[in-house]
């Protein structure tokens, strides 16, 4: 069974346990550019993860942008999933008419550290 989770940005929730692998994705087309936000549970900051052209640098160590051009689905990518990664994924397609799709991310503390407890 795989520990990985793949979601589209329609989803409403999504649950990942921390140090997996989670993959967000929007439906798109290959003339849309996607713009990737991200709201911490705990924040009111919103935090741009991809402008449509470029990953935030603060970022780019586990997040990754892969975009949709053939397959009509722009993927947020992050890897070794943390428990600061829980909170409100959009995505927002930047078109004349700009439509945003929200994800909740819930990020469940590591199973096997914590049966050690």
């Amino acid at each position: 069974m795989s520990s990985d989770i793949t979601a589209e940005a329609r989803d409403a929730n999504v649950a990942a346990v921390a140090g997996t692998t989670v993959t967000l994705m929007c439906a798109t087309t290959s003339s849309q550019q996607v713009r990737w936000n991200f709201r911490a549970v705990e924040s009111k900051k919103l935090l741009v993860v991809h402008s449509g052209s470029e990953i935030n640098p603060e970022l780019v160590a586990r997040h990754a942008v892969i975009p949709g051009k053939n397959t009509g689905r722009s993927r947020l990518v992050i890897v070794n999933v943390q428990l600061s990664d829980a909170g409100s994924y959009s995505c927002m397609l930047q078109t004349s008419t700009a439509k945003m799709f929200n994800t909740e991310l819930t990020v469940i503390g590591d199973v096997s550290t914590q049966s050690a407890l």
